[in-house]
């Protein structure tokens, strides 16, 4: 399954779902790709747990000033995920001003119909920034995140945002299962696949960027293999 694909601002989840799972999966090679609808329903509790490809995700819109960025509202997409032994962490902070006594919608999804955007920064992760995930539920990342301070210069520039950021899955779960085929060069293979996704709750922070108690923050955690 593409666990990833495009930019990874306006993730998007609704519910706690990922909904990249929706639909159909397919993968391939122009016209040899072959498409299979998955199967997918609601289980009532998650997998034992299972080592392998996982994928911790959030959302969140925080209001206020914190230097060095600008505006006074800022929405983080962070998505980290490790897929076949390999981690990847990554995401967008960007930057709003919005207009005294604006509504800010939950998360800042279509944030961009009621505030003017002011900056946007890529963020990653050295390789010192290690999250752990306990093969089932719970998921953290702790480190010194880098935030891009190159404004479009050559030469990369960043500054870090200490984070420590924690994931606890909810109950319900969505499984997906389904099989993805592909022709290369007249010879056809298939791969089966499963995925567990689960909404979560985040607390922690991105730098100053603060999680409070009862603040809304989209969140989760997938499994597959």
């Amino acid at each position: 399954e593409m666990l990833m694909g495009g930019t990874l601002g306006a993730i998007g989840f609704r519910d706690g779902v990922n909904e990249s799972v929706r639909g159909t999966a397919s993968r391939g090679y122009g016209s040899n790709a072959t498409t299979v609808k998955p199967w997918r329903k609601k289980i009532p509790q998650a997998p034992q747990p299972v080592p392998g490809n996982f994928e911790l995700s959030t959302r969140w819109v925080e209001v206020g000033e914190f230097a060095p960025l600008a505006g006074n509202a800022h929405t983080i997409d962070l998505r980290y995920q490790v897929d076949n032994g390999v981690p990847v962490l990554g995401g967008v902070l960007r930057s709003w001003q919005c207009a005294e006594g604006a509504e800010i919608p939950d998360y800042g999804i279509d944030i961009e119909h009621v505030c003017n955007a002011v900056d946007s920064r890529g963020i990653w992760a050295p390789p010192t920034v290690q999250p752990t995930f306990d093969g089932k539920s719970t998921g953290r990342i702790v480190g010194d995140l880098r935030v891009d301070d190159s404004h479009g210069g050559r030469e990369r520039k960043y500054f870090t945002f200490p984070t420590d950021l924690t994931f606890a899955a909810g109950p319900e779960v969505w499984y997906t299962r389904g099989t993805e085929r592909e022709v290369v060069d007249g010879t056809a293979t298939s791969s089966h696949y499963e995925v567990w996704d689960r909404g979560a709750t985040v607390t922690g922070n991105i730098g100053p960027l603060v999680l409070e108690s009862g603040q809304q923050a989209e969140g989760s955690v997938r499994i597959t293999r």
